[in-house]
């Protein structure tokens, strides 16, 4: 109705993320990764296991997704978020360390993870 009725879709945002593209509009909360292709009317859940933290989407194709979990672990799906594989990190974390954030950066061809221990670079 262009915005004038409203309902609440989440209601601790802070514990969720959400990307809206041109094809497809993605959200997460702490086990699920939401789809929809249809610019929300309808989504699709997948539980992509250990508990999400952040996700960021390949700016010249939204299929290509990369994610963190809480477990410090960094994961990729190229369908959409249809299938998820785990991505080696060069570094090994202890109880104290996190992976605080990420950034996939086209240009450069390079992901960025921002974690207590530094900064870790690996190419898309």
């Amino acid at each position: 109705d262009g915005g004038k009725s409203w309902v609440v879709a989440l209601k601790d945002s802070s514990n969720s993320s959400i990307f809206f593209g041109k094809s497809f509009v993605y959200g997460a909360d702490h086990q699920r990764f939401f789809r929809s292709s249809d610019r929300g009317k309808t989504w699709v859940t997948k539980d992509i296991g250990p508990e999400l933290w952040k996700f960021s989407v390949l700016p010249s194709n939204e299929r290509v997704i990369y994610a963190t979990s809480f477990n410090n672990k960094l994961f990729k799906s190229e369908d959409g978020g249809n299938t998820w594989c785990e991505i080696k990190l060069p570094i090994a974390f202890d109880q104290y360390d996190v992976l605080v954030d990420l950034l996939v950066h086209e240009p450069s061809g390079k992901v960025f993870l921002a974690t207590t221990k530094g900064l870790v670079v690996l190419p898309l």
